[in-house]
């Protein structure tokens, strides 16, 4: 069957194209971000227009970005033209759907696979040729998103929220990152035969081992992401404010593009916080390797990929309830702990990490385990099944196309 992708961005969107050709399908991979293939020579003209494409395994033919839309997101940040970057962001993404859409009708795919606030013509477009219309979820519901985030994270325009709920009825089906997520799907009355958990993957264990743990007092803690407060990066900052009064050995870098700028301004000023920027993925996987434990108290995420990226450099973890990587230390406690979004339990959690040796040196041994325990290898079939499992249903009606 030819399927198109389309993501405004790229996130595991590239590896649900990879699992599509893998298991012989025909997948066209519509991305908003520069991509290029895996022959270093392949994507020079990003490069020399001052882009980093992303390397995906996908040949050139089933893959497509065009240069308007980074080029709209670079523009909005420059001085005379600066905008609110997030209604800027928001509107990007509804170019790049109307864009989409012109595609699906030009390239009349059998399945069309869209993401949350970018897809609502494309879904469209979809189900106006018959196609099987998907949305694959990359976060929790809407309406759950507004109650975990609370007063503290900022919520959508109304027009946005109105695009999200208008997607979720124009899908065929849902495909969600974890169990997580979909359960707040379900649970905002979206039918459970719509709903598909599809758990995103961690990248194979690293063969080499991560650095032996920090001297006694010194551990040093990584938090990987955007530097907001969805992610929970206010609360690790009171957290380490708090704590190096007591242990001023102890360290927090923060790897990601600071999102919200107070949050920013904040980690510069403390001595114990080193506020280490956007990094190339070679550069983050080698932080996880020379640190002692990752920290993500996200307020709510879909997934969160660096959860298993970290487990396969052995690296352990702990990660709030509202985490969907946190089926990885549910299925494998030795490899880090799951707490509730509670300041004391993450204080208590940071404690033990810190002064329990024996167990950060077990615990390396078990992430590498639980990464091992569910590959992106393991999605991508996943995925491919739930998929045919959803075409095959939409076609069994009227006899559709399905290849």
């Amino acid at each position: 069957m030819n399927v198109l992708i389309a993501h405004p961005g790229l996130q595991h969107a590239y590896q649900l194209a990879w699992a599509l050709h893998e298991h012989g399908h025909v997948p066209c991979l519509l991305s908003g971000v520069p991509v290029a293939g895996e022959d270093r020579a392949d994507g020079r003209w990003w490069r020399a227009a001052g882009y980093r494409p992303r390397r995906i395994p996908l040949p050139a033919s089933q893959r497509r970005s065009a240069v308007a839309f980074p080029l709209a997101r670079r523009l909005a940040a420059l001085p005379l033209l600066r905008r609110p970057t997030v209604a800027w962001n928001h509107r990007v993404d509804r170019w790049f759907d109307r864009w989409a859409s012109r595609q699906v009708r030009r390239l009349r795919p059998d399945v069309v696979i869209g993401y949350e606030n970018a897809c609502l013509q494309t879904l469209n477009a979809a189900r106006r040729l018959g196609a099987c219309a998907l949305l694959d979820a990359a976060s929790i519901h809407f309406t759950a998103q507004s109650t975990l985030g609370g007063t503290d994270v900022p919520g959508d325009p109304h027009w946005v929220l109105q695009r999200k709920r208008a997607e979720i009825a124009a899908a065929d089906a849902l495909l969600t990152c974890s169990e997580f997520a979909a359960a707040t799907y379900r649970d905002a009355g979206v039918p459970a035969d719509k709903v598909f958990a599809v758990s995103l993957g961690a990248p194979p264990p690293h063969p080499r081992p991560a650095a032996e743990p920090a001297t006694r007092g010194a551990s040093r803690f990584l938090f990987v992401g955007s530097i907001r407060r969805v992610k929970g990066v206010d609360l690790l900052l009171d957290l380490f404010d708090a704590l190096g009064r007591r242990e001023p050995a102890l360290r927090l870098s923060l790897v990601g593009k600071v999102a919200e700028a107070d949050l920013g301004v904040r980690a510069r000023a403390m001595a114990n916080v080193e506020l280490c920027g956007q990094l190339r993925h070679d550069d983050v996987l080698g932080q996880m390797r020379s640190h002692d434990c990752l920290l993500l108290p996200s307020r709510f995420d879909g997934f969160g990929m660096v959860v298993g990226e970290a487990l396969s450099q052995g690296l352990p973890v702990i990660v709030s309830e509202r985490v969907g990587a946190k089926v990885f230390v549910e299925r494998f406690a030795d490899a880090g702990r799951v707490i509730a979004l509670d300041a004391s339990a993450w204080r208590a959690a940071i404690d033990d990490v810190v002064h329990s040796h024996g167990w950060l040196a077990a615990a390396r041994r078990a992430a590498r385990t639980a990464a091992a325990s569910h590959t992106w290898a393991d999605y991508r079939r996943s995925a491919v099944a739930a998929i045919e499992q959803v075409v095959a249903r939409h076609a069994a009606p009227t006899g559709g196309r399905v290849a």
